[in-house]
């Protein structure tokens, strides 16, 4: 499922995020860098988002490229999947590698079944709150 990812344009966000201490700021979204990496193998960029995305990303729109509604919860699961499993791979085989079958390891681990299954592990009872992942998982 092709997915755009837009910068809102509430700078105000980053200085002063809602439900935040005083004095601490957020300078970046890093669930929306996750989802911004470089995936062309052959990319020196391999493994990292552009650079405009490392920083102030602030609020970010994700919307389904075939005009669907997209779930806040099915966002949840590609962020989780993109920052936690497919950076960890990332980070263990390929990532300093030139080497282009352990970059194509981590291109054949992304799969919409590798992500609900590892969404499923990290906590089952979590997903049970969401009525969408049934739609999720009728994907193809």
């Amino acid at each position: 499922m092709p997915i755009g990812l837009w910068k809102g344009p509430d700078h105000e966000f980053a200085a002063d995020p809602p439900g935040w201490r005083v004095g601490v700021t957020a300078d970046s979204n890093s669930n929306a860098a996750a989802l911004m990496m470089e995936m062309d193998l052959r990319s020196s960029n391999w493994g990292f988002p552009p650079f405009y995305w490392t920083s102030e990303i602030d609020n970010v729109y994700a919307v389904r490229e075939d005009g669907l509604d997209l779930d806040v919860g099915v966002v949840e699961m590609m962020c989780y999947f993109a920052r936690s499993e497919v950076m960890e791979i990332m980070l263990e085989n390929a990532f300093c590698s030139p080497d282009l079958q352990e970059k194509q390891k981590v291109l054949d681990y992304i799969t919409l079944e590798n992500m609900v299954r590892d969404w499923k592990m990290r906590d089952k009872k979590e997903m049970d709150e969401y009525s969408s992942w049934k739609e999720v998982e009728s994907w193809d």
